[in-house]
């Protein structure tokens, strides 16, 4: 969506620009310190998304409303939009948890108790177990159950199994 540029001088900034001209996509040139954050930023807003859809699918679960509509409801809304707004097992992988925690890291360094991805953070842990209990309530005894989990990896479409949430549910019905 957009090339980000953290530099401390002209010359680096013109190499950069150069390289990644092809790609043809915005560009903002910053300093490295902002260019950090940016990240840190963009994948917590993200994280964000996926736990307050989470949560939502809570409420959802306990009222009988209907997670996809309501999902599908608020994509609507452009200023929300549909991307990321899928419940689930939470996020995984290794930038957003990474980056959840490295921008807590950085926050209360500097000062700041960003208590919002704290329980962000939060809420992403608890959607693992609340779906282990989901299917305990369904299957009413675990013991000596076999159990398949398909789509191990922490998104579809990669084989990449680091911070993967399926890790935690399986280790959570063992």
């Amino acid at each position: 969506d957009r090339i980000v540029i953290g530099v401390e001088s002209k010359r680096a900034q013109e190499l950069l620009v150069n390289l990644y001209k092809p790609l043809n996509a915005p560009v903002v040139v910053t300093d490295i310190k902002s260019a950090e954050l940016i990240k840190h930023a963009s994948n917590s807003f993200l994280a964000t998304k996926i736990s307050f859809i989470n949560a939502v699918s809570q409420v959802c679960e306990r009222t009988g409303a209907d997670i996809i509509k309501v999902a599908e409801g608020m994509g609507f809304d452009r200023r929300i939009g549909r991307q990321f707004l899928d419940a689930g097992v939470g996020y995984g992988g290794s930038c957003f948890p990474n980056d959840v925690d490295a921008f807590i890291h950085i926050s209360e360094k500097n000062g700041y108790d960003f208590s919002l991805l704290k329980e962000v953070r939060k809420i992403n842990n608890q959607q693992q177990t609340a779906f282990v209990k989901l299917i305990e309530k369904k299957l009413w005894i675990l013991k000596d159950k076999n159990i398949g989990i398909l789509g191990l990896s922490f998104k579809p479409g990669t084989d990449d199994m680091r911070n993967a949430p399926s890790a935690d549910i399986i280790g959570k019905l063992q």
